[in-house]
């Protein structure tokens, strides 16, 4: 990256932190501490509308896909980084179709896994078993139905689950969002 060139990307944060200023020209903006898999660093953001979805968003820790532009000046060697728009991560998690698939090698585990899942007429999501074939040492898939609940939690749950093996959440399509 060269000193003057501003390049926008799109990444994902936590807000851990928004303080409100005021500019030279009286302008109202966020001073923000955002943290990645990288660390902690500082941005800032103009826009009022983001503006207050990110101050909401630093109360609860709340994580973001934002859409950001760096901005390397001379003679600095990290890039400032300015916030353009803010997409929750809760928002897209709500309407996103996830597919859990697992691998079952005992039969007994099927009967865990269904006092494990939980079916919604508002969830979205998808199970697959995968388990090997006895008659032709081939795999089989079944899918479960949809309308499963889905997230992290319930992955970590099955992991523990004796028989269930190489337990996998996925988008069923990625999901075209649009960070405002």
């Amino acid at each position: 990256m060269t000193p003057g060139t501003r390049i926008p990307m799109t990444m994902a944060g936590m807000v851990e932190n928004a303080k409100a200023r005021v500019s030279q020209r009286g302008n109202r903006f966020l001073n923000l501490t955002l943290s990645d898999r990288s660390g902690q660093f500082q941005s800032s953001c103009f826009d009022e509308q983001t503006c207050k979805l990110l101050e909401s968003l630093a109360t609860d820790g709340g994580c973001a896909i934002l859409s950001v532009e760096l901005d390397l000046l001379e003679g600095e060697e990290t890039p400032r980084v300015t916030v353009r728009g803010a997409q929750p991560l809760a928002e897209i998690a709500a309407t996103a179709a996830l597919e859990l698939t697992c691998r079952v090698a005992l039969p007994e585990a099927i009967s865990d896994m269904a006092r494990l899942l939980e079916r919604r007429d508002d969830a979205r999501g998808k199970v697959i078993v995968v388990a090997d074939d006895p008659d032709t040492g081939g795999v089989i898939r079944i899918c479960l139905g949809r309308r499963f609940a889905l997230g992290a939690d319930v992955v970590a749950r099955l992991e523990t689950v004796a028989g269930i093996s190489d337990t996998a959440l996925s988008l069923v399509t990625p999901r075209d969002f649009r960070v405002r």
